[in-house]
């Protein structure tokens, strides 16, 4: 008597899977409400597409200026296009310091970056 049987349940039989209802489809009016906002999205990926080519195209404008100054102007040998010394050594900590992240595209390291090709190129001699 020392041990106890073990009580015995009994197992709930499962419950059949319901039948699948046939799935609706989309009314007329939500169809094309669908199709106009589908549209509108596509519409907005090509202005981003046309947007970021303008505005790379101004900031590449605003790099090769710099470059310009930098690699043809010294090169040439004629100082009135080059900036001082310590300018160009102020425009390299400028450049330093600028801290960008293109690995995710956030639009402040965009507004960052242009700002200060700005200010370097205010910084050129006329």
């Amino acid at each position: 008597m020392g041990m106890m049987a073990k009580k015995q349940t009994a197992r709930k039989a499962k419950k059949p899977a319901p039948a699948r209802t046939p799935k609706r489809l989309l009314g007329p009016r939500k169809e094309a409400a669908c199709i106009e906002l589908g549209d509108e999205v596509r519409a907005l990926r090509t202005s981003l597409d046309e947007m970021l080519q303008v505005y790379q195209a101004r900031v590449d404008g605003h790099l090769a200026d710099l470059e310009q100054v930098f690699l043809a102007n010294c090169r040439s040998g004629i100082e009135e296009r080059v900036p001082t010394l310590q300018v160009m050594r102020t425009m390299k900590a400028a450049l330093g310091d600028l801290a960008l992240r293109p690995e995710k595209g956030r639009p402040k390291d965009f507004v960052r970056l242009e700002k200060k090709l700005r200010e370097l190129i205010a910084q050129l001699p006329s």
